[in-house]
């Protein structure tokens, strides 16, 4: 048997739903060896890929969990999350687009076997790449155990750290256009004056992502409250706390934070999108993509309506139990062992 190896450039990227995959199952593979970039100037984690890593990594099968890896290698695996540098372009600065729009294509032919989050993101793989559904394989992303309903005590204790003394309606993510921030703050502002939960939207990476947006809507005093990064520790008893979850994103290849919503018990609101629709199933509340009028009608459905809210929460968390790393680790390992005998 060949010795298996895991592509670690993905410990030097953001906090995303991306690493989150990658660190949870790479855990999970206990007997391969993660192999690690230098510290390296900005950009040149490519070259380190194409170059270094190829070499060192030549005598056995490589896993490369966060979207890009060697080109030339006898034995390779890749995760690809999804295809958005080509279905939404322009989200992406033209470096970083460029470069994928002529990696991916290669690699997609070059790689043994390409893994997948959701059938959405397969789909479009096997569309846009040309190649075989048998080569790609479906690993979703899962929830850990660290995502369950917090106690009373926790949720107060965040709110004091946090300083949300208020009732609140959770969105979580970053400022990226594909995440529609823009149609949080129209909700938000709908419901001025009408008794409703504030609005809080909470930053998913560790920049203060909201310096950009308009500074109008920041603070406690208008309809929508926005913090940036906030500590992993503080999330379960964030969700838990919130009177429902918002996900109004215009692009996925998962939805990881619906999945982690969910496991908390949270009712979740989301917008109608492929992979989401996959993830939440029957267990949330659906609007149309980019319609604030079925936002609104969907956030006055839930809070119109108690028993409804509290189904959903036990609905959400009854679902949140499909979705597991050890299934997708065994998957991965299957998948890799058998390249490492072939």
């Amino acid at each position: 048997m060949k010795p298996i190896y895991i592509n670690g450039r993905f410990l030097n990227a953001p906090l995303t739903g991306v690493q989150r995959y990658a660190t949870e199952i790479a855990a999970r593979l206990t007997s391969a060896d993660l192999v690690c970039p230098p510290r390296l100037p900005l950009g040149l984690g490519q070259a380190w890929e194409q170059g270094p890593l190829a070499m060192k990594t030549r005598d056995g099968v490589l896993w490369s969990p966060a979207n890009s890896g060697p080109l030339k290698h006898p034995k390779h695996a890749v995760t690809m999350h999804d295809t958005a540098v080509f279905d939404v372009p322009e989200a992406f600065s033209k470096p970083f687009r460029s470069w994928y729009e002529w990696l991916w294509p290669k690699l997609a032919h070059t790689t043994s076997v390409i893994f997948a989050p959701s059938e959405f993101s397969k789909e479009r793989i096997c569309e846009r790449f040309k190649v075989a559904p048998e080569k790609v394989i479906l690993t979703p992303n899962g929830v850990s155990p660290f995502f369950k309903r917090a106690s009373d005590e926790d949720i107060q204790a965040m709110r004091t750290e946090l300083s949300l003394p208020f009732p609140y309606i959770l969105a979580l993510g970053s400022a990226d256009p594909r995440k529609d921030f823009a149609i949080i703050e129209k909700a938000a502002k709908a419901f001025v004056g009408k008794g409703m939960p504030e609005f809080l939207w909470v930053g998913g990476n560790a920049k203060q992502i909201f310096q950009s947006q308009d500074s109008k809507s920041a603070g406690a005093s208008g309809p929508l409250h926005m913090r940036g990064y906030v500590a992993d520790e503080y999330l379960p008893a964030l969700y838990s706390g919130a009177e429902a979850f918002i996900f109004p994103s215009r692009y996925e290849g998962f939805g990881l934070p619906v999945l982690e919503a969910m496991a908390c018990g949270t009712p979740v609101i989301a917008s109608n999108i492929p992979p989401v629709l996959e993830v939440a199933g029957d267990a949330a509340i659906f609007f149309p993509v980019g319609n604030l009028d079925g936002l609104i009608d969907a956030i006055d459905e839930v809070f119109g309506d108690s028993a409804k809210a509290a189904v959903l929460g036990a609905d959400g968390m009854r679902r949140s139990k499909l979705f597991t790393w050890e299934a997708s680790a065994v998957v991965v390992r299957k998948a890799l062992n058998t390249l490492a005998y072939s």
